[in-house]
């Protein structure tokens, strides 16, 4: 071997394995993207992504999120279980969730945001399904090998859905991938694991009533699964309708109705996915209208449908959202 060849030899080593550690610090896996990690306090964050700086956003829905910016653009955006969105970034918050936007970011497979959806294909197979979330429309797709612990969420305008469906198979020439969402074990592989049931509460049959003395308002208390329980009382003029956990340290007002309508309202429907509880579904006893509600930790879910497929388009329009957006 000549010196020159040594050297050529000696300098192709090196750019390989500079090559190694740019891919590793780019690397996104079902737990990480580069150095940034699920679990990470937001301190550890900003070390680890020096010199890109950290600083708070928000999405349509009022969510307190971080962007980690290098100048003006967003390389990813973190969610750490924040609560409110003007508040400063809580340092000692741990990453729940990442989203990846810039495309130096990779799986191992070669797969990173404004990938072609076509060319996706051919590292994680046909895409399954493609769903469109009902509030933004936002679309997400599913490949037959997808990898675990991953969310690909595609342009808004990229799947090809027929009329009035938020599901297809089909998507446009020039789709791409917008972002990776980080989920890790919080969602399982492929969304059609997930099993979706409804269980039903009577509100006027197996109830608990209290209260009532001396002319005082009755509360009544219907148990639902998983220790939800429904609440209705009478407040002056109106019912008030409310939804809570087993201790009621978690309570969300469900809706309020003349006192004549109690009896309209015959029962509640509580939504599961894989037998977990994440949302109530109600008639409205004056309007008619089919409402949904998310339970604790899914109160991002609020549907308002009437018309005859009212409760079927309620039913798919929250098991699509549960796909598309795990619990925070």
């Amino acid at each position: 071997m000549t010196k020159y060849t040594w050297a050529f030899s000696t300098i192709a080593l090196l750019l390989m394995a500079a090559a190694s550690v740019i891919a590793q610090e780019n690397l996104i896996t079902a737990n990480s993207a580069g150095k940034v990690k699920l679990g990470m306090t937001i301190a550890e964050v900003r070390n680890a992504v020096a010199p890109m700086r950290l600083s708070r956003t928000s999405d349509g829905e009022g969510v307190a999120l971080i962007a980690v910016k290098q100048g003006r653009n967003d390389v990813m955006t973190i969610y750490a279980d924040e609560e409110d969105r003007d508040a400063p970034i809580d340092n000692n918050a741990r990453v729940e969730q990442i989203w990846v936007w810039n495309k130096t970011y990779m799986t191992a497979a070669g797969v990173h945001p404004g990938m072609l959806v076509s060319a996706a294909e051919r590292r994680y197979g046909k895409v399954e399904e493609i769903v469109r979330s009902e509030i933004e429309s936002r679309e997400f797709a599913i490949f037959a090998n997808h990898p675990a612990g991953l969310v690909l969420r595609l342009n808004s305008g990229d799947g090809d859905f027929p009329a009035r469906s938020s599901t297809t198979t089909k998507y446009k020439s020039n789709a791409s991938i917008l972002s990776i969402n980080i989920v890790g074990d919080r969602m399982p592989l492929g969304y059609d694991e997930v099993a979706f049931t409804s269980e039903i509460t009577e509100l006027h049959n197996g109830c608990k009533s209290v209260g009532g003395e001396e002319g005082g308002h009755v509360s009544t208390f219907c148990q639902g699964p998983a220790g939800y329980q429904i609440h209705y009382f009478d407040a002056a003029t109106v019912y008030q309708l409310s939804v809570a956990d087993a201790d009621r340290d978690w309570e969300e007002t469900l809706a309020m109705f003349g006192l004549d309508k109690l009896e309209d309202l015959k029962s509640v429907e509580w939504r599961l996915a894989n037998g977990v509880p994440f949302a109530v579904i109600f008639k409205h006893p004056t309007s008619g209208k089919i409402i949904a509600r998310g339970l604790k930790g899914y109160e991002r879910l609020k549907s308002e449908q009437d018309g005859p497929a009212a409760l079927d388009n309620t039913h798919t329009w929250l098991d699509n959202e549960y796909k598309v957006r795990p619990s925070r």
